[in-house]
């Protein structure tokens, strides 16, 4: 724990430093998973298969996010029910309003899915996704709402998932 305090420490101390920085800390915790989750989309809807393909891809993508998202729920908490930075550290800059456990940060875990689904049919694409997965999982500990380790398992954990995804749809060969 104390190197990611460290890390925690260090990155939450650059919060407050200027209305601009501090709005972009926001944005990049709270708003940019969701152009990350558009432009997946926008790919998708672009990319020149059939409305079949797309449809069971959506399917497969769909469940698995579910499943990440309820053995975060009901394996995770459980198992590691670690309190948010600002509920359990004083002198916490917190940009942002959270409740709940801390581990892993569901953030990082869904940036890094779509990421990684998407990586696993177009590398281009998902490696720009990668890179804002990366900034959603810095923004998580810049405000002050998640620890570094949270936002790595986070995001190793959502990469899996991600893996999981790509390999279902290849295995059940959906795209011909």
């Amino acid at each position: 724990m104390g190197l990611d305090l460290s890390i925690f420490r260090a990155l939450n101390g650059l919060v407050g430093q200027s209305a601009f920085s501090d709005w972009v800390f926001v944005f990049m915790s709270n708003y940019l998973i969701y152009i990350i989750l558009l432009a997946a989309a926008v790919l998708l809807l672009l990319w020149k298969r059939s409305w079949q393909e797309k449809l069971k891809i959506i399917l497969i993508f769909s469940i698995v996010f579910i499943i990440s998202y309820l053995i975060i729920i009901f394996i995770f908490h459980p198992l590691w029910p670690r309190l948010r930075p600002f509920d359990g550290l004083f002198n916490v800059n917190q940009l942002v309003t959270e409740s709940g456990l801390s581990f892993p940060s569901k953030h990082a875990t869904f940036a890094f899915f779509i990421a990684t689904f998407t990586l696993g049919f177009n590398k281009r694409a998902g490696g720009w996704l990668i890179a804002f997965g990366v900034l959603v999982c810095l923004g998580r500990a810049l405000v002050g709402v998640h620890y570094p380790l949270d936002v790595l398992v986070g995001a190793i954990f959502g990469s899996l998932m991600g893996w999981v995804g790509v390999a279902v749809i290849r295995k059940m060969k959906f795209l011909r």
